[in-house]
């Protein structure tokens, strides 16, 4: 729920060194527990856990399926396993971007 902006562009194209704290305490990680699913961010992996079991597709930003899940109550997905980037992970009537 919190964002930094560092340094950036002023006005006439002069760098500046101001650095901002942006924080919304209406966002947070468990915020989508009420729509079928919580998402869990750790260090080596992504954990989402779902309310009632799916089965589900990870897919790359060209559209590609990267992975498919069977059905369960949680999708583990591993940030070694793949490159870095943002992902879409379609389960259920649900499509969420996941950042890996």
């Amino acid at each position: 729920n919190r964002w930094i902006i560092a340094g950036g562009m002023d006005s006439n194209q002069v760098v500046m060194n101001r650095t901002f704290l942006l924080e919304n305490p209406s966002v947070g990680l468990n915020e989508n527990s009420v729509q079928g699913y919580t998402v869990k961010y750790i260090e080596s992996e992504v954990i989402i856990t779902l309310n009632k079991e799916s089965s589900g597709q990870l897919i790359d930003m060209t559209g590609r399926i990267i992975k498919k899940f069977g059905t369960t109550s949680s999708f583990v997905i591993s940030r070694t396993e793949f490159q870095t980037g943002i992902y879409r992970l379609i389960f259920n009537e649900n499509s969420i971007s996941i950042r890996l």
